[in-house]
């Protein structure tokens, strides 16, 4: 158990955010990897599983590798998009150095490399970085992301009216059943990674509370920059009807995007989903350069994938609309 210790200017600056859809990633790759709740999770977790490869499997192990997690979420911090959670992960390297070096034993000796290289500014790891994580968002958290949003809101303004109408006596003593609120303390059932650690004086920064969708426990997160807060996330999805309506596959319907771009097509947009060159495109698709590159370039236009030359091959990446696209083709044809 934490303790942590509130003064009246902390209760006055507690607040409620939504995470975003970077943090609820980096919270469902660790969920994915963690065993039992079958009944809520089995089946979210067994197409998470299946579709995970190459170097977005090998940040799923990182992030949730049982010597202690790698703590992404506090470098880059909420973020309403997507993109404005990975640019901040990025802008913020400096900060991702500090936490790979402060990692235990056991988990600095497992950080994919692309990961310390994105760290050091390395600009094909840090691509490598960014498209694992758009490639982890599409699998995990993308097909059900309308009905995750919607319920995180929900929860916020529930708690947001018994903040008004109770204060934030009420708030704190309803906010999760592994949290007391005993005051001045809040009481957490965590298990930090710091021994002998038990309380943590807040000395007027205030408490940030984040509802999460696929967070399976109550996380605590310690700013790296004195001029943010204290962040603690506790699960909303407590029961197998509502992980139901969040997490169930929609019915499938055929290949959508078949239909929509041609076979050809579609392949080389699901072939961009996390990252190639267009001499990659060619071989894997056994299509010519000529045709590849013609194929990424009406992509590109459309808006769908993010073309970048690196030395002398173009690597393509999918935009957020193109991972939207491929996202909803997956949920037709689980």
């Amino acid at each position: 158990m934490l303790r942590l210790h509130l003064t009246a200017a902390d209760i006055g600056r507690t607040r409620l955010t939504l995470l975003g859809p970077l943090a609820e990633t980096q919270l469902a790759l660790r969920t994915a990897q963690h065993r039992g709740e079958d009944d809520l999770l089995g089946g979210w977790r067994r197409r998470v599983r299946s579709q995970l490869h190459g170097e977005a499997r090998e940040l799923a192990v990182g992030i949730a590798h049982p010597a202690g997690p790698l703590d992404l979420l506090t470098v880059a911090g909420p973020a309403d998009r997507l993109d404005d959670g990975l640019d901040r992960l990025i802008a913020r390297r400096g900060l991702l150095a500090a936490e790979i070096a402060d990692a235990p034993d056991g988990l600095r000796a497992r950080i994919p490399r692309f990961v310390a290289g994105a760290a050091r500014g390395e600009a094909q790891a840090t691509a490598s970085l960014t498209a694992a994580f758009r490639t982890a968002h599409r699998v995990s958290v993308a097909p059900h992301w309308d009905r995750i949003e919607r319920v995180l809101t929900a929860e916020r303004a529930a708690k947001a009216t018994e903040m008004v109408t109770g204060g934030t006596d009420a708030l704190l003593g309803s906010l999760h059943p592994g949290v007391r609120w005993r005051p001045p303390v809040l009481e957490v059932d965590y298990r930090t990674h710091t021994p002998g650690r038990t309380d943590i004086h807040l000395c007027g920064q205030g408490l940030l509370l984040a509802p999460s969708a696929l967070a399976r426990s109550i996380h605590l997160y310690l700013p790296l920059d004195e001029d943010e807060q204290l962040l603690l996330v506790y699960p909303v999805l407590r029961d197998t009807l509502a992980a139901a309506h969040v997490l169930t596959a929609d019915a499938p319907d055929g290949r959508a995007l078949d239909a929509l771009m041609g076979t050809t097509r579609a392949a080389v947009l699901r072939t961009a989903d996390g990252g190639t060159t267009t001499g990659d495109l060619a071989r894997r698709l056994g299509i010519s350069a000529g045709g590849a590159s013609q194929h990424a370039t009406v992509l590109r236009d459309a808006g769908l994938l993010h073309s970048h030359r690196l030395g002398r091959r173009i690597q393509h990446t999918l935009t957020p609309l193109g991972e939207a696209l491929l996202s909803r083709d997956d949920r037709t044809t689980t």
